[in-house]
Parts: C-alpha cells; sequence; structure tokens
C-alpha cells in the first residue's frame, strides 16, 4: 500500500490553523498584563490620596498622569472614588479601563475588553481632621 502525503499543504494549515492565533494570543498578553498594572496602580494611588487628604478630590488628574506614563489613552480610564471620609472611614477607587481582546504588532488592537480592579483604604482613625 502506497501512501503518499502533501507535506507543503498540512505544513501550510499547521501554521495558519494552529501556530499564528497561538502566536497572536502570547502576543497579546503583554499589554493586558501591562494595563492591569496600570488600573491597580490608579485605583491604589486615588484611594491613598483620598485617605490621606480626607476629601474626595479630584482624581482624574492622577489616573490621566499615570495613564500617559503608560502609553495609554486617558480616556480608555474611568475612575470613581466612593466612600466615608471621616475618622476610621473605608474610601474605595474603582477604576476601569479598556484593552484590546488581541493586540496586533504592527497593525493594532482588535475588540475590546474592559478591566475593572478596586482599591480600598481606612482613613486614620487617629488623625485631626478639620
Amino acid at each position: 500500500m502506497r501512501e503518499q502525503g502533501s507535506v507543503p499543504v498540512e505544513f501550510a494549515a499547521a501554521v495558519g490553523l494552529l501556530l499564528i492565533p497561538a502566536v497572536l494570543l502570547v502576543l497579546s498578553f503583554a499589554p493586558w498584563v501591562e494595563r492591569q498594572m496600570m488600573a491597580r496602580e490608579i485605583a491604589r494611588d486615588t484611594a491613598r490620596g483620598t485617605a490621606i487628604t480626607a476629601t474626595i478630590g479630584d482624581v482624574g488628574t492622577i489616573a490621566e498622569r499615570t495613564a500617559r506614563n503608560y502609553g495609554v489613552d486617558p480616556a480608555d480610564v474611568t475612575v470613581r472614588v466612593d466612600g466615608d471620609v471621616r475618622r476610621g472611614g473605608l474610601v474605595t477607587s474603582t477604576v476601569s479601563v479598556r484593552m484590546p481582546a488581541i493586540e496586533i504588532p504592527g497593525i493594532g488592537g482588535v475588540g475590546t475588553v474592559v478591566w475593572t480592579v478596586h482599591h480600598t483604604e481606612q482613613i486614620d482613625l487617629y488623625r485631626s481632621l478639620p
């Protein structure tokens, strides 16, 4: 019995159907992780800043500055700070960041995923507040 195969066709199919999607998925991990770290940093900084000043102020400048430092459009980041700014109160910062579902190097992103992170800080129990 004689078996004949077509190696070039099988190789092209393997590369096209298996290797390319796997490579695109691996290349998408770096932007995902970077934006997740950025969201955690913004949430931590805005909650901590609110806990230190005991006022829910302009957290947009912190978010905008951090997003620009990471090379992300500030319009892709939303920040909300809620909580009680009295002694012992809890302040929670919620940050949502849009990121591409799949990042294709040299071409751009495809699709959108929203990552949301929360960070809570307690207002100091023994601080002097106005």
